[in-house]
């Protein structure tokens, strides 16, 4: 006998399971993509939820601007926690980006930005934070302060825009091509 709709367990949802669904429908649709009545849809519930969870749109799109950047900034905080050589370090992080597919939103966050001010102090945050980590392991590896912090920026510069563009490589190549990007970014050191 099959069970009513009403009487199958769901999982019961979150405001981070709203968040995340309005962050992929910012990237499919822009901020113009985060209305109520899809979400709802490919979340499988009614408008009810969302009024559970969240004042109105506004406090949807600070939601989501807030999460995303909490998730990214995370990622870098996580970073600290490597007890590796400094060059490995950047290896495991740049492997990270690329197999997490992390620079999925950044096209949509960047777009965003340029329309609203929250959204652009959380991106530069993120960036600032992002700069920052790169060019101390830069420094640990032993290049200088104008050296590390270039090839930090050349590095977060491509890790997180690569995403942006629709050349199409197989995890496998991506992942060499990131071993590539290590020794260039590393050549030269001391």
């Amino acid at each position: 006998m099959m069970a009513s709709r009403d009487s199958r367990s769901k999982k019961k949802l979150t405001r981070d399971d709203w968040l995340a669904a309005a962050l992929d429908a910012l990237v499919t649709a822009g901020p113009e993509g985060i209305h109520v009545e899809p979400l709802a849809a490919t979340l499988g519930v009614t408008k009810g939820s969302f009024y559970w969870h969240f004042e109105d749109l506004k406090d949807l799109g600070s939601g989501v601007i807030d999460y995303w950047a909490t998730r990214m900034l995370g990622v870098v905080r996580n970073h600290d926690d490597l007890t590796g050589p400094p060059g490995d370090n950047l290896l495991q992080v740049m492997e990270d980006i690329t197999r997490e597919d992390r620079g999925r939103y950044e096209a949509a966050m960047r777009t965003w930005a340029k329309s609203d001010e929250r959204a652009e102090q959380a991106v530069t945050r993120v960036d600032e934070a992002r700069i920052e980590w790169t060019t101390g392991v830069f420094r640990e590896i032993g290049f200088s302060p104008e050296q590390a912090e270039i090839r930090g920026r050349m590095m977060v510069l491509y890790e997180y825009g690569e995403a942006q563009f629709s050349l199409p490589a197989s995890l496998e190549q991506r992942l060499e091509w990131v071993k590539l990007r290590h020794e260039i970014l590393t050549c030269g050191g001391p």
